[in-house]
């Protein structure tokens, strides 16, 4: 076949040359020709010399001759292209094309619910595989399609066999019902228990349900087994383990769950809500721990001191919930080993003369970074209503946070982002107010502050008095506000008394971020035009019917 194919190729293209070898098949030749015919010189004494009008006669027939043999020979190669194109279709495209493409048609493929998506995606690629031998090569070459571990028995049955080995990721739903070891899983781990080695992600969701309520008829249980397996799991190459726990029993205890046995020597990332496996062996090695808790869980002091203790821990992000509750107590702790620190917290609107429970100050009270080098922190304000007489009062939200002044020495750098909820219009006309704790933070260098509402800068969280005369060396600030006006007062009187204290030269720059619907525009001022800029802002914001009138 494929000798057949070249030959009427061959010949194809052998039709099609001729015309080049013989000097007419180049257009830059042929209208060089054409144009010597066509001179009218040569037809000066048409009229009168018959013989020429004969001759011309000729070359006209011979021209519509040619322009018609040409006319269907391109016909004939466009047609010849498209049906050679129908026939081979995709076959025509590189394998990493069509790879890039199967990807993107499993990942786009779906359910209403999320519980059905990867059934749904396992499914397709399967599909995909068994259309011919060339394109089951390219899905089996694939092997993000195979290796995400969910959902079925069929689905493992289908998908193992194409990981060749493959690191796997898995998703593991486990029910407690009431009992001690009263466990039930999805049917697919029976399947994927044995292949443990290979498990590379674990994402467990645990949940507590009612001692009635179950998975389905076919769940993998342990009740019966005085040891259950999953106690034992032996997963070298495990790397990123994520715990999420629910509860859906009013006043259940969190269950029991013994992890001593886990052998997980690779574990770096770890992610858990609402839950921390405390006797989890390989905590030590985890580098990355993204938790999420209540300050009210019985297991919240010793959860702290086993963080405290994880010393290859460098980044580590935090969100504390029911802090309207009070802690349990914990003592002064010290994380000497956490460089990155990432805070998630919600501030709810209030009346000025309301007050909200305060759980949250009493937990950072304790709390002590001496070798946190960048900070972050996220604030979500909640509960406004355009109507009311609520505030947000961020700065309380920040004199929680900075309860002592010497919490977080080495900080260099600190990224402020405040998203606040947006009325109707898709704006926020709550009134803010906000302080930046640069007292607080005596090694600052780089200063970020990202809001998405108008808000008022106050004093500073403490007072002189209480931390002493201290002002941070900042090196750049960066502005991405709503309104970068409010914030020129106070930073100006910064860069004032900067200079007073005869350190001007290590301030760099200042970097105004500024948006216009999806437009968005950098610019940067360097020292002494920074200065200038906050005067400016300051001058047009005073100015009653400037285009910076705060309106509250």
């Amino acid at each position: 076949m494929a000798s057949e194919i070249d030959s009427a190729t061959d010949d194809a293209f052998a039709s099609v040359s001729k015309w080049s070898d013989r000097g007419i098949a180049c257009l830059v030749t042929l209208k060089k020709e054409l144009d010597n015919v066509t001179s009218g010189s040569n037809y000066s004494n048409l009229r009168g010399d018959p013989g020429l009008r004969n001759r011309i006669k000729e070359k006209f027939c011979q021209f519509q001759r040619l322009s018609t043999t040409l006319d269907g020979i391109i016909d004939a190669l466009n047609k010849g292209i498209d049906n050679l194109g129908r026939m081979c279709g995709i076959d025509l495209l590189p394998d990493e094309v069509l790879a890039a493409i199967f990807e993107m048609v499993v990942n786009t493929t779906g359910a209403i619910t999320e519980h059905y998506v990867a059934s749904c995606r396992w499914r397709e690629a399967v599909s995909l595989s068994h259309i011919n031998h060339r394109l089951r090569s390219i899905m089996l070459a694939s092997p993000q399609l195979w290796t995400n571990m969910a959902s079925s028995r069929q689905m493992a049955a289908a998908c193992l066999p194409r990981t060749n080995g493959l690191p796997l990721n898995i998703s593991m739903d486990a029910d407690n019902h009431g009992r001690r070891d009263d466990w039930s899983f999805h049917p697919i781990l029976a399947e994927l228990f044995p292949v443990a080695q290979y498990w590379e992600c674990l994402h467990l969701s645990i949940s507590c349900m009612h001692p009635e309520s179950r998975l389905g008829r076919n769940n993998f249980k342990f009740a019966d087994l005085s040891d259950p397996p999953f106690y034992r799991l032996n997963a070298p190459l495990l790397e990123k383990l994520s715990i999420e726990y629910s509860c859906f029993v009013n006043g259940a205890d969190t269950p029991h769950w013994d992890w001593s046995r886990w052998n997980t020597p690779n574990l770096r990332h770890l992610k858990t809500y609402r839950y921390f496996p405390i006797s989890l062996p390989e905590l030590i090695s985890v580098t990355n721990l993204d938790l999420t808790m209540s300050i009210y869980d019985d297991h919240f002091p010793r959860t702290v001191k086993e963080i405290s203790q994880m010393v290859n821990l460098r980044d580590f992000t935090v969100k504390f919930l029911d802090t309207d509750k009070f802690p349990r107590f914990i003592p002064m702790t010290e994380f000497p080993h956490i460089q990155q620190l990432k805070m998630k917290t919600t501030r709810h609107a209030r009346n000025k003369g309301g007050k909200l429970a305060d759980g949250w100050r009493p937990v950072f009270f304790s709390l002590f970074f001496p070798n946190l080098i960048h900070l972050q922190l996220d604030v979500e304000g909640k509960g406004c209503l355009s109507w009311g007489d609520e505030t947000f009062y961020f700065n309380e939200e920040m004199n929680r946070i900075f309860s002592q002044a010497n919490q977080y020495p080495k900080v260099q750098s600190f990224y402020l982002k405040i998203v606040s909820q947006l009325d109707y219009d898709g704006e926020c006309k709550v009134p803010t107010e906000l302080a930046i704790p640069l007292n607080m933070l005596p090694s600052l260098k780089d200063l970020t502050i990202q809001c998405n509402t108008r808000f008022d800068m106050v004093d500073d969280v403490e007072s002189k008095e209480e931390v002493g005369d201290v002002l941070p060396i900042l090196n750049t600030v960066t502005l991405d506000v709503l309104d970068a006006s409010d914030v020129a007062k106070w930073l100006g009187e910064y860069l004032e008394e900067m200079k007073d204290r005869g350190k001007w030269d290590e301030f760099r720059e200042l970097t105004i971020m500024e948006r216009g619907g999806k437009d968005f525009q950098k610019t940067t001022y360097p020292r002494d035009k920074a200065l200038k800029w906050c005067k400016d802002m300051i001058i047009r914001r005073e100015k009653p019917e400037g285009p910076f009138k705060h309106v509250s």
